[in-house]
């Protein structure tokens, strides 16, 4: 038996001994729960809004844009 079921059992073990847990959770508790759940999932989609173009590429869905060059000269030319 490996050593990795080994642990598996043990730990399927330990959580069927289990007894009941009298913990309480406040509703302020649950509401703070709720906010970091959005929070992650509006994170996740900011992060996805900033490099859809990017994943896009890279899946092949979409060419590589490429800038034009830049003209650092001024209004007048110099």
């Amino acid at each position: 038996m490996t050593q990795t079921t080994r642990a598996l059992l043990a730990t399927l073990l330990l959580l069927g001994l289990a007894g009941p847990a009298q913990a309480y959770i406040d509703p302020s508790s649950g509401s703070m729960i709720l906010q970091g759940i959005i929070a992650g999932i509006a994170a996740i989609l900011v992060t996805a809004k900033l490099w859809w173009h990017r994943l896009l590429v890279l899946l092949g869905i979409r060419k590589r844009t490429t800038r034009p060059p830049s003209n650092d000269a001024g209004p007048d030319g110099k």
